[in-house]
């Protein structure tokens, strides 16, 4: 057996030794304390009802831009064609603009405020934001609750176990001396 060979044996022996490791820190069911805790901070206990809002968007870069696509959906042109056409946004105008539901929070100020005070089939005028300018369509909204502790169990429990790793991978890190050589 040559140096490779037991080099590539004892980073296989290593690897095994390292998952054996975390799957045994895996494999401890989390307590219900801890899936509620989880729970807590990810849904912040809230019962009531959040607002979610389904839109679509034109970014440009100017607000000269933004105003002429203003006029020609006031002159009938189509939202979604115009949006294929003249948005910068690579990820949603081929799209037709489309963003998907989402909440208020999960987009920038001057966007989320601009949505929440619009009413389904309503488009804005031009809304600036660090990215450029909008114009925005909503298409609707719908409120929705957080789902119940029962309902979202086993994801918390997948996510405790991955936290649990993680912290583990992190605390060896931590404590490890890393010596990185020059190639």
């Amino acid at each position: 057996m040559n140096a490779r060979d037991k080099a590539v044996l004892e980073l296989d022996r290593r690897a095994y030794l390292a998952g054996a490791v975390l799957e045994g820190i895996a494999a401890t069911e989390p307590s219900d304390e801890e899936l509620r805790g989880v729970y807590e901070r990810a849904f912040g206990g809230e019962t009531a009802p959040k607002t979610e809002f389904n839109a679509a968007h034109i970014l440009v870069k100017t607000e000269d831009e933004a105003k002429a696509i203003e006029a020609e959906l006031a002159g009938g042109a189509d939202f979604g064609t115009l949006a294929a056409e003249k948005s910068t946004d690579t990820a949603s105008g081929p799209n037709k603009g489309d963003l998907g539901w989402f909440q208020p929070e999960q987009m920038v100020a001057p966007f989320a405020e601009a949505v929440k005070g619009m009413k389904a089939g309503e488009v804005s005028k031009p809304v600036e934001t660090q990215f450029g300018w909008h114009v925005i369509k909503l298409n609707e909204s719908r409120q929705v609750a957080a789902p119940n502790f029962d309902e979202v169990k086993d994801q918390l429990a997948v996510q405790v176990r991955r936290d649990r790793v993680e912290a583990a991978i992190q605390t060896r890190v931590d404590a490890s001396k890393i010596e990185k050589t020059p190639i």
